[in-house]
């Protein structure tokens, strides 16, 4: 638990710094776009408060021993296997609920859009599978 600590410190330190300098620019007249300031202050206030849950909790876990006692018993294998497999299935069903979808959608009177929109989450879909698969290979 302890090697991960720095790299939260420093996520915290970057969303902090991403979520004052539009508020320090903001106080002092100058305007950022919006296209600009709502990605820095959301960006930042996620990963600085993320961040700062993750190291609190983190913290939590290492001095109350019934806390830790629980997050063993909710992480388990044999509790992991079980999500996993419900995931799995979820993700067949989503993926034949999608196909579904595109035939209605492409054979239907409505628009091309929305058959390739369908059709692109179905790929995107079908890719971050894929790229799971593969890291979990390689890490196993």
């Amino acid at each position: 638990m302890k090697g991960k600590r720095p790299y939260l410190w420093v996520l915290a330190a970057v969303g902090l710094v991403l979520w004052a300098v539009p508020l320090a620019l903001y106080a002092k007249g100058v305007f950022l776009p919006t296209v600009l300031w709502i990605p820095l202050y959301g960006v930042g206030l996620i990963l600085f408060l993320g961040s700062l849950g993750t190291l609190f909790w983190r913290a939590c876990l290492e001095s109350d021993p019934v806390l830790r006692q629980h997050d063993h018993t909710v992480h388990d294998e044999r509790n992991t296997a079980i999500r996993g497999k419900a995931s799995a299935k979820t993700l067949e069903i989503l993926r034949v609920v999608l196909m579904a979808a595109v035939v209605w959608a492409a054979a239907g009177d409505s628009s091309r859009q929305l058959a390739v929109l369908l059709f692109g989450i179905l790929l995107l879909l079908s890719r971050v599978e894929f790229g799971c698969t593969l890291y979990y290979r390689r890490k196993m």
